[in-house]
């Protein structure tokens, strides 16, 4: 199990590389106002993505050890048509998204979310290496299509980033129908079955994707509030810096993407407690090492790398720090509630994010400028960090000190033979 850890740590570190070779391509020949132009356009793929979510996210990963797989692909590739046409023309006609990418909204959205149902199947079945060899031929394929658009045709405009898209997204998709056509099952399900599966798929999908639409709230919430209040190009050097900050989250994503895939399969309730336990704490520890190089590196560094719009990162690091190290226990909590069927609390510790977040974005824009983005996310992981901890302990009766620190316990946080199967 730690094997596939490191593994899926790689995966993500490698997809991190690709996805800084792509910051630092589209920072250099697009400019802040180019980066910010493609942030909207990104973080729109990313709306309709959460939406399709609600029946091709984490309820596939829960139900696919569960149901006969074809049925809940069925069901969620109809979901993911019916959200790629819907959602974009909402996103249009209110003005958050240019109408000019409209139909490219519709195709990218469709196809990536069709990857997206693949591999959340492959990861409740336990197929951590094909879900992240998927992950690395989407990462590898986007940068190198930006390198021949961009940088060799010297397609120096947003619309080269949509077309390597495309190539990307086929590309990926066509590897991920590969890997899954031999995992589909052929029995046909009793009524019984289709009665349950249609009332799970259901119940699980809308509460896991209301938290997840709710966290896409905490996380993104600032984009608009710094588009809207000091324009894109502010907005471009703040999605730079979160940019470099995600490669951080690589670890904690990584962690709870396999602590999900073990949990929904694990029939003990026991070793669902103990792994969470333990996970959560080597998410933390892992994680500040890594902080703290990030926030070493000195402003000259990136102002070579990526221009002077992008040298003066080290405030923008230090407020984004703490919500870092928050984040990296959240999402391994976050994880557990739903792998026992509790997306409830999860939801409940997400809008509570919501709240503190807009209410710290609009006190904080005026007196903060960029600034207020870190201090809003950072405000907000830590109060949904303390309602998950607090929730944990409270539902299986624990003291908080479990969650210390000694060698014991450090070595403990990385023994996971207990858990192999």
């Amino acid at each position: 199990m730690f094997r596939k850890i490191l593994e899926t740590i790689f995966s993500k570190g490698f997809t991190a590389v690709c996805n800084l070779l792509i910051l630092l391509i589209t920072a250099k020949y697009l400019g802040a106002y180019g980066r910010g132009e493609m942030a909207v356009i990104v973080l729109g793929i990313t709306i309709v993505g959460i939406f399709q979510n609600i029946f091709s996210g984490a309820v596939l990963t829960y139900l696919a050890p569960r149901f006969q797989l074809i049925r809940l692909l069925a069901t969620a590739s109809l979901w993911n048509l019916l959200m790629a046409f819907i959602l974009p023309f909402i996103l249009v006609h209110s003005g958050l998204f240019p109408e000019h990418y409209h139909f490219d909204l519709i195709i990218l959205s469709f196809i990536l979310g069709s990857i997206s149902l693949i591999q959340s199947s492959l990861l409740g079945l336990e197929e951590i290496n094909r879900q992240n060899l998927i992950e690395i031929t989407k990462a590898f394929s986007s940068v190198t299509a930006m390198v021949f658009l961009i940088v060799l045709q010297k397609k120096h405009f947003t619309g080269a980033v949509v077309e390597s898209f495309y190539w990307s997204y086929s590309v990926t998709l066509a590897l991920a129908v590969l890997f899954l056509l031999p995992k589909i099952a052929r029995k046909k399900p009793t009524e019984s079955e289709h009665r349950s599966f249609l009332a799970a798929f259901f119940k699980i999908g809308f509460q896991m994707q209301l938290n997840n639409i709710s966290q896409m709230i905490n996380y993104r919430f600032c984009y608009y509030l710094i588009e809207k209040t000091l324009g894109l190009a502010a907005l471009g050097i703040f999605s730079v810096a979160t940019s470099l900050v995600e490669i951080i989250w690589i670890i904690c994503k990584s962690i709870s993407a396999i602590h999900y895939s073990k949990s929904v399969n694990l029939k003990s309730a026991e070793k669902q407690i103990l792994l969470t336990q333990r996970l959560s704490k080597m998410s933390l520890i892992l994680t500040v090492p890594s902080l703290l190089i990030l926030l070493l590196l000195p402003n000259e560094l990136f102002s070579w790398i990526l221009g002077k719009s992008f040298g003066d990162f080290k405030p923008l690091f230090l407020s984004l720090a703490p919500g870092v190290l928050f984040l990296a226990v959240f999402t391994i909590f976050n994880h557990h509630f739903s792998g026992v069927e509790k997306n409830m609390i999860n939801v409940k510790a997400s809008l509570l994010g919501n709240i503190i977040t807009v209410i710290t974005g609009f006190l904080t824009i005026q007196y903060f400028g960029i600034l207020a983005g870190g201090i809003a996310t950072s405000t907000a992981y830590f109060g949904m960090f303390l309602y998950l901890f607090r929730q944990f302990n409270k539902m299986y009766g624990l003291s908080f000190s479990w969650f210390s620190f000694s060698k014991q316990e450090i070595r403990s946080a990385f023994d996971l033979r207990v858990f192999e199967s």
